[in-house]
């Protein structure tokens, strides 16, 4: 993953994060409201009771109120459910980008591992040549620097080699 998405998944968190503490904010202003209107209510039902007026505006009016706050409630409830049901896509979204942000940080390892056993197979290789140079030095008859023949470079080498490439494709089928 790229630095750029990473970025993106966390600005994503933290705006998904914002969003879910302001709904959640939002649903206990809104449970207050609807608390407040069932108090207001019950108060309004007692006081109908209490004065048993018969004056016919007395109970026309007490009938619209309280279909009123009936309406009003259903309402309350609709978007305290309404926000209850948002902040918990907000916690699943929360999920899914951090299950995404891990997949993608499990893909970037396994490419940096597979680069890795390419960096191991030319390590395997040349580290011997090297190791082996190193040893006999330029001390052939050819270069005329010294009495051993060239043939024992390859000789030397070519064993060497097989063996350091075998023990890694042993490890390599060992893992």
């Amino acid at each position: 993953m790229e630095p750029q998405n990473d970025s993106l998944i966390a600005l994503l968190q933290a705006n998904t994060l914002y969003s879910q503490a302001l709904l959640e904010a939002h649903v206990q202003g809104l449970k207050i409201a609807q608390n407040f209107i069932d108090h207001q209510t019950r108060l309004l039902d007692s006081l109908h009771r209490r004065a048993n007026s018969k004056h016919p505006l007395h109970d026309g009016l007490f009938g619209t109120v309280t279909e009123a706050t009936g309406d009003l409630t259903k309402d309350f409830q609709f978007l305290i459910a309404t926000a209850e049901n948002l902040s918990k896509r907000c916690e699943r979204m929360l999920a899914t980008a951090l299950s995404t942000a891990s997949i993608a940080e499990s893909k970037r390892g396994i490419r940096l591992s597979r680069s890795m056993s390419k960096f191991t197979v030319f390590a395997a290789v040349y580290v011997p040549l090297s190791f082996m140079t190193s040893f006999i030095g330029m001390n052939f008859v050819q270069f005329g620097q010294g009495p051993l023949d060239l043939r024992l470079f390859f000789c030397a080498c070519l064993p060497l080699l097989c063996l350091s490439i075998a023990v890694m494709i042993l490890d390599i089928e060992a893992n």
